[in-house]
């Protein structure tokens, strides 16, 4: 069955937001994700406008994508400031949602699916969901928000990962909830049905082994 729940623009976290509940903590971070929304729809007409303005830019869709993500984070660093959620911008126009005890990576997807770690260390160590909890620290759950544009439509979908995967191997994911958004009903967070859930239990049957990327 497909569950959807459509909610408006604030909502309470839960008392236990590092639950297990994928809905919940999609609600918990409904204002953040909306305004990543608003930023990606922002960008991606920047990027397009950039290809538009001059007939010798021919398209190209890494540098599109680049230039989308900037203006994302030119929009977000507009944004108020909020005592729940803050940004952290790394390098090369990167995007991190910090809202205790999420941290939420922004990066787009491949395919159905976010972008697989590679080399870089500390993604590894992200996607592994390794912690400061094993020096004592305070216990975090780390997110990926990914973003695409898909027949004219900018998606979003926020999963947790759960492990390493290679370059076209499927992802390694405990959950992910795909994200609709209407200017009159707000955000949607979809499940997604029970079909789609199996064939990825079945594909990660084949790959036990945690790599490197």
């Amino acid at each position: 069955m497909n569950r959807v729940d459509n909610i408006g623009t604030m909502n309470t976290p839960p008392e236990n937001p590092g639950g297990d509940d994928p809905q919940a903590i999609a609600k918990a971070l409904a204002k953040p994700i909306e305004a990543i929304w608003k930023a990606f729809d922002r960008g991606r007409a920047g990027a397009d406008e950039f290809f538009a303005a001059d007939d010798r830019r021919m398209m190209d869709p890494h540098l599109w994508a680049h230039l989308a993500r900037y203006e994302a984070v030119l929009s977000l660093k507009e944004e108020p400031k909020s005592e729940s959620y803050d940004w952290a911008f790394p390098h090369h126009s990167g995007i991190k949602l910090i809202a205790e005890p999420y941290r939420v990576l922004v990066c787009k997807a491949a395919g159905d699916d976010p972008q697989s770690p590679g080399r870089n260390r500390s993604r590894k160590e992200f996607f592994q969901q390794l912690s400061m909890t094993l020096f004592g620290g305070p216990r975090t759950a780390n997110l990926v928000l990914w973003w695409r544009v898909r027949k004219g439509a900018l998606e979003l979908a926020l999963c947790k990962p759960k492990g390493l995967w290679r370059f076209r191997e499927s992802a390694k994911l405990e959950w992910q909830v795909p994200i609709e958004y209407d200017p009159l009903a707000g955000l949607t967070f979809r499940t997604p049905p029970d079909e789609e859930l199996t064939v990825r239990l079945e594909r990660e049957e084949g790959f036990e082994d945690e790599v490197s990327g």
